[in-house]
């Protein structure tokens, strides 16, 4: 999916980007955001999946990343937090907050949980994980508060061609949202999917600060991915 993401996010040549456990997408994007500095990758993989592209690159832990302060303007891990425990991708999203810079995001993408047990099910068959967790996104944007990001919402990464099911893509920024944040559709909100809300209102999938994700009943619905 790393392909559609500079169509989404405002990527300039002199964002520092960080990939976790994806070679290829760090090549994706750095051919296709023109980046000046070739993204870093770093390998959190302990075997639960599969193997990274790079397998001679040493593991690190996802919640004490190697890299200093407010090195990078954007993050990005996919398929990652579900290998992890709650304490784990906590931790991460802490990290990321710190290695980012004023204004930098965070980006990860993941199955998300079905309303159907039985899709559930099929879910924890075919995916290569021995217990996966499958989180919503009102999980996802706990975490992220908790870990100090101001704006969250969910983002149109997609299609996912395989294997078929409900996905969440996540967008979270250490400060508020401004209209550069995001490319938007014609009548699409930050993090909802219909026709822009009404003055002052909060928009489907925005977290502030202080506020838990299921204040709003845009905020607790499911986005359209978790089917």
């Amino acid at each position: 999916m790393g392909y559609l993401l500079p169509s989404l996010l405002p990527l300039r040549p002199e964002d520092r980007v960080l990939v976790l456990d994806n070679a290829a997408l760090a090549d994706t994007l750095e051919s296709a955001g023109g980046l000046q500095t070739p993204p870093l990758v770093l390998n959190t993989r302990r075997g639960e999946g599969p193997a990274p592209v790079e397998n001679f690159a040493p593991v690190v832990s996802p919640g004490a990343l190697p890299v200093g302060d407010a090195r990078f303007t954007v993050v990005v891990a996919g398929h990652r937090l579900r290998g992890w425990d709650d304490a784990t991708a906590l931790a991460f999203l802490q990290e990321c907050w710190r290695v980012l810079t004023h204004n930098g995001i965070v980006v990860v993408w993941e199955v998300a949980p079905s309303r159907s047990a039985r899709v559930n099910a099929i879910w924890r068959r075919v995916l290569p994980e021995a217990a996966p967790r499958l989180r919503g996104f009102n999980e996802v944007g706990g975490m992220g508060r908790e870990a100090g990001f101001a704006w969250i919402q969910t983002l149109a990464l997609r299609p996912f061609l395989w294997p078929p099911g409900p996905r969440l893509t996540v967008l979270m920024r250490k400060e508020h949202y401004t209209p550069e944040t995001v490319h938007l559709q014609p009548g699409e909100t930050p993090g909802g999917w219909g026709p822009a809300g009404a003055p002052g209102e909060t928009p489907a999938g925005h977290v502030s600060a202080g506020e838990t994700p299921a204040l709003s009943a845009a905020a607790s619905q499911a986005s359209p991915d978790e089917a």
